[in-house]
């Protein structure tokens, strides 16, 4: 029997290495492999420097490296003043505790890129802290770090102000049905930017909104816990929705990648996100889960790699090059100002 929990949402069924055949909205399928592609990084207006060359895996390893440099460098989140009146939402759910925050374990309003990615940084095995709260707005949030076959999601807890509110199925799809269920409040491109761009974060106060946050707190948390390389590609993929060549439903409703096996949602096949989709985990990763560096399957690597390379091309940071690559040169085999470039291409996504 196959369930998918909200990290990949989290898919716990063999899956076997799928063709992928994506809609024309990316290209992010193996047949259209970028990473042995030569790219020129567009240079600054007025240089005279021979233009910076890259194969489409070097730009990923710099995108990764960028990530890690940035990950590094956060500060260690500190608990935070607790709830006035924290309030566990009613209905049945074994993985939802019933012990409210406490003193050491309780992380804060999130609202920004820096909060999310510090509560990443955080151990989450079950060997440290066996429960992370935070909140966004109203609404507070648990992370499992119990170990196990749960560790690491994310569930909506309740709320802070001691008002009843009501538990909700976990799954990317059950959330993304909620979040969007709001004739009067649909769900947005804004609302979902506001919840980690330092745009006022949650501000509703209804089921919609918590949902939201529960979505965005498992690709922003759990799924880049998987992976480094889902934290920028969070963003990069929310730049292909404001751009008009994704909807959100393809990133955040865990809509499986056309043509994936074994896939848990069998509705829609159109999903674009690397990680938040049934089958993920098989196809994505080699040996399971944990914390990688990228993707460790050759197909996903060829996966994140079209991703960044989409993402670049349509940001007018780098452009096909006819030759000039060395298809066998790896990042730390340019010069540091040269490697300073090439990850100073994904500046803007921190």
């Amino acid at each position: 029997m196959l369930t998918i929990y909200h990290s990949s949402r989290r898919v716990r069924a063999g899956v076997g290495l799928a063709a992928l055949c994506i809609t024309a909205l990316l290209p992010l399928s193996v047949a259209a492999d970028e990473r042995r592609s030569c790219f020129a990084v567009k240079a600054k207006i007025g240089s005279t420097a021979p233009p910076l060359l890259a194969t489409g895996e070097v730009l990923r390893q710099a995108a990764l490296q960028a990530t890690l440099d940035k990950k590094n460098a956060d500060t260690a989140l500190q608990p935070q003043a607790l709830p006035t009146n924290p309030r566990r939402c009613t209905g049945v759910n074994p993985e939802i505790p019933n012990t409210p925050p406490g003193a050491t374990n309780y992380f804060g309003d999130f609202k920004n890129k820096t909060k999310f990615r510090q509560l990443v940084k955080m151990t989450c095995d079950g060997t440290g802290l066996t429960a992370h709260y935070f909140s966004m707005g109203k609404a507070i949030y648990y992370r499992s770090c119990l170990g196990g076959e749960h560790n690491n999601y994310v569930y909506f807890w309740g709320k802070q102000d001691g008002n009843a509110s009501t538990c909700f199925g976990s799954t990317y799809p059950e959330m993304y049905e909620l979040a969007d269920s709001l004739k009067s409040n649909p769900l947005t491109l804004d609302r979902v930017q506001a919840v980690y761009g330092g745009g006022g974060g949650i501000t509703g106060d209804d089921q919609s909104t918590y949902a939201l946050g529960n979505i965005m707190a498992a690709i922003l948390v759990s799924e880049a816990t998987r992976d480094n390389l889902v934290i920028p590609a969070n963003y990069m993929l929310m730049d292909q929705v404001a751009a008009g060549k994704a909807t959100l439903a393809q990133v955040l409703a865990g809509n499986c990648v056309v043509g994936a096996s074994t896939c848990g949602n069998t509705k829609k096949r159109d999903g674009l996100h690397p990680l938040a989709w049934g089958g993920a985990q098989s196809v994505m990763m080699t040996g399971g889960w944990g914390t990688s560096n990228g993707a460790t399957s050759e197909f996903g690597k060829a996966f994140e790699t079209d991703l960044t390379v989409s993402w670049l091309k349509s940001q007018d940071k780098v452009a096909p090059a006819a030759s000039g690559c060395d298809a066998t040169r790896i990042l730390i085999n340019y010069g540091p100002d040269q490697q300073t470039t090439l990850k100073g291409l994904f500046g803007k996504l921190f």
